[in-house]
C-alpha cells in the first residue's frame, strides 16, 4: 500500500517541469564550481609542472651520462622510469578519453536497440561519471601494474 504512495510523493516534491520531463535523468549528478579568476588555485599546476620538468630533465641528462660512462645499471633504471611514466601517461589519457569510448561502445554494442534505450544508457553513464571515472582509474592503474610486473 505504501510502496505506491512513495513515488507519488517524490513527484509532488518537484516542480511541474521536472516532474513531467522524461527525456532527462532525475538524478542530478553534475557538480559545477564557479570561481573568481583571482582566487584560482595554481599551486597544483606549478607542482605538477615542476615534477614533470625534473622527470624530463633527469632523463635527458642521465641517459647520455649512462651511455658515456658505460653504466648499464643506470641505463636500465632510466628505462624503468620511462616505462613507469608511460604507464601513468596512458592512464591519464584513458581517463580523458573515457566519455568518447563510452559513447562508441554504447552505439557499437547496442546497435539493435531503439534510440531511446541508447539515450537512457548514455544518460545513466553521464549521471554516474564520477564513480565511473574512479573505477576506470583503479582498473587502468591495476592493469598498468600487471603490465609492469610482466615486463
Amino acid at each position: 500500500m505504501f510502496s505506491s504512495i512513495i513515488p507519488i510523493l517524490k513527484v509532488l516534491g518537484q516542480n511541474l517541469n521536472d516532474a513531467l520531463n522524461f527525456n532527462r535523468s532525475r538524478i542530478k549528478g553534475t557538480f559545477v564550481e564557479i570561481m573568481k579568476k583571482s582566487k584560482a588555485n595554481v599551486v597544483p599546476y606549478i607542482i605538477f609542472g615542476m615534477i614533470t620538468f625534473v622527470y624530463g630533465f633527469s632523463i635527458f641528462y642521465t641517459m647520455p651520462l649512462s651511455l658515456l660512462s658505460m653504466k648499464i645499471s643506470l641505463l636500465l633504471a632510466i628505462f624503468l622510469f620511462i616505462l613507469i611514466g608511460l604507464l601513468v601517461g596512458l592512464t591519464l589519457m584513458a581517463m580523458n578519453l573515457q566519455r568518447f569510448v563510452e559513447i562508441a561502445l554504447t552505439y557499437g554494442a547496442l546497435f539493435w536497440e531503439k534510440q531511446s534505450m541508447r539515450l537512457l544508457v548514455l544518460n545513466n553513464l553521464k549521471t554516474h561519471s564520477l564513480r565511473n571515472k574512479l573505477t576506470s582509474a583503479i582498473f587502468s592503474m591495476s592493469l598498468a601494474f600487471n603490465i609492469f610486473i610482466m615486463v
